[in-house]
């Protein structure tokens, strides 16, 4: 798959997994393909996501990598934890635990020039970096899905809906006319076959957000030291070089016997 990318002068160090991505329901499920019909999906950009829904009935609209909104969607494709940190978990939404649309792989690359000045050595030590990143970035991706659902599951707004194995055997015949157009190019045939190749060789089953089950409120008789209402202001300048919004501004924190929120 790397090799894709020589064409463009660029040269593949790697591919790290992804976050998978899946459907969340501004106001309905999205379990079975009638329920995607006629609705818009934001999506990011993508040619294989835009065919993908079109073959549910949908109508794919773009959204940017930032944080996106729902205004004039009706669902969204999204990870668990991007949908947590964009705060789209939102009242009466449906967030599907077992339908798993694809991930979003992370591909690491070089200018092809710069590569070419790197030694033997230094370019596979480059390589086996990124191999030996794998696992642990898999972890780590796991453990953030997890968090994710749970503070999304907490805040008892969105809906945590499945699709019944009837429902996801008819999502997949949905979408044979996709992999039938993929099936056309024979380096994208031959990477499907491996793929399908490794799940049977692994057995293991489809990755699959944990049940919603809501904790017991907190106490709230229990008062703290540092309960009560703080203040910070940070400088643009203090963000340094990673000048992202969310590392300067006016914050303020509140504590009340074991709640807490956050603005900034």
């Amino acid at each position: 798959m790397l090799e894709e990318l020589r064409p463009l002068g660029l040269v593949g160090i790697g591919i790290l997994p992804g976050a998978m991505r899946r459907p969340l329901g501004v106001e309905h499920r999205l379990a079975t393909p009638s329920d995607f019909s006629g609705l818009t999906i934001g999506t990011q950009q993508s040619r294989v996501a835009d065919a993908t829904l079109r073959a549910l009935g949908a109508r794919p609209r773009r959204f940017p990598a930032t944080i996106p909104s729902v205004d004039r969607i009706d669902g969204i494709e999204h990870s668990a934890s991007a949908t947590d940190a964009a705060r789209l978990g939102l009242e009466g939404s449906h967030l599907m635990t077992n339908v798993d649309l694809w991930p979003r792989p992370l591909v690491v690359f070089a200018n092809g020039r710069s590569y070419g000045r790197l030694t033997g050595d230094e370019r596979e030590i480059l390589s086996a970096a990124a191999t030996n990143a794998v696992p642990k970035k898999v972890a780590v991706d796991r453990s953030f899905e997890a968090e994710a659902s749970g503070n999304i599951c907490r805040k008892d707004r969105a809906i945590f809906d499945s699709s019944t194995p009837a429902d996801l055997r008819a999502l997949r015949r949905a979408v044979e006319p996709v992999y039938r157009q993929l099936r056309r190019d024979p380096a994208t045939a031959a990477a499907i076959e491996s793929i399908q190749r490794l799940k049977d060789e692994l057995a293991e089953p489809p990755a699959e957000l944990p049940r919603c089950e809501p904790a017991a409120e907190a106490p709230s008789s229990v008062e703290t030291v540092i309960d009560g209402i703080w203040r910070m202001d940070t400088d643009r300048r203090a963000a340094g070089s990673e000048n992202f919004a969310e590392n300067w501004g006016s914050w303020i924190y509140v504590f009340d016997r074991g709640r807490f929120a956050i603005t900034q």
